[in-house]
């Protein structure tokens, strides 16, 4: 099965803004997307090209990206070793190298448990209906743009009196309202700079829509914890 195209921003570093619109909006959003080649194709062809040039920086999103797009990891090896006769030996056994270090990262990742915890801050006052879009806008962006499955919800919505929650109206953004709500997210693992990249930006879009929250009432901390550190009942750790 495909990953979808909000997961599909290249991990490196902070783009420009530009940028970063052609690789989600015209690269993802439109090239990948086209149904002349499957995402499997594609995949395929793509990590050919990034091993032949030996562009290991790249590498890594596009093997993970093949393996979700049904490209195991067999015939990943094969293309990777097909193309030592082509693009030279050491370029493949890098890859490969790249490849087995994937593997091993994402089994011990299925080891982690994948949930967060989210805490919602806001001043009393809102309706019921805007506290259910608040909460599923929330959710909405953390299964699609975070890595949370689907059923993983879990979360608490603080609403305080006037005084009670307190912000610079200014520091590092704003101008911040009285609707400011501050999320506080409890994640079971660490995500790489570009998935929590994505999932801010995500976030309040899918807020903006829902509720017509301004994205700079939104605030964002996330903690990241050992799987040791959960019990979801029974008295049982993970």
């Amino acid at each position: 099965m495909s990953t979808s195209v909000v997961n599909g921003r290249e991990p490196q570093g902070n783009y420009p803004q530009k940028f970063a619109e052609l690789t989600d909006n015209v690269l993802f959003g439109d090239i990948w997307t086209r149904t002349q080649l499957k995402p499997r194709e594609r995949s395929l062809v793509t990590v050919a090209v990034l091993v032949a040039m030996h562009r290991l920086e790249q590498l890594p999103f596009h093997l993970k990206r093949a393996l979700d797009n049904g490209v195991s990891a067999d015939e990943l090896a094969e293309v990777i070793t097909h193309l030592a006769f082509y693009s030279g030996w050491p370029t493949a056994a890098s890859a490969l190298n790249v490849l087995s270090e994937l593997q091993l990262c994402l089994s011990e990742r299925q080891e982690l448990p994948l949930m967060p915890f989210a805490r919602i801050s806001l001043h009393r006052g809102k309706s019921a209906e805007y506290l259910q879009a608040l909460s599923q806008g929330v959710h909405d962006a953390l299964v699609e743009s975070f890595e949370v499955p689907k059923a993983d919800r879990f979360q608490v919505i603080h609403q305080h009196e006037v005084g009670e929650l307190i912000f610079d109206p200014h520091y590092l953004g704003g101008p911040r309202s009285h609707d400011f709500v501050l999320i506080a997210i409890t994640a079971g693992r660490a995500r790489s700079v570009t998935t929590k990249q994505h999932f801010y930006r995500d976030l309040v879009e899918k807020l903006g829509r829902a509720t017509g929250l301004n994205a700079e009432d939104v605030m964002v901390v996330i903690t990241t914890t050992a799987g040791n550190e959960w019990s979801f009942g029974g008295g049982r750790g993970n």
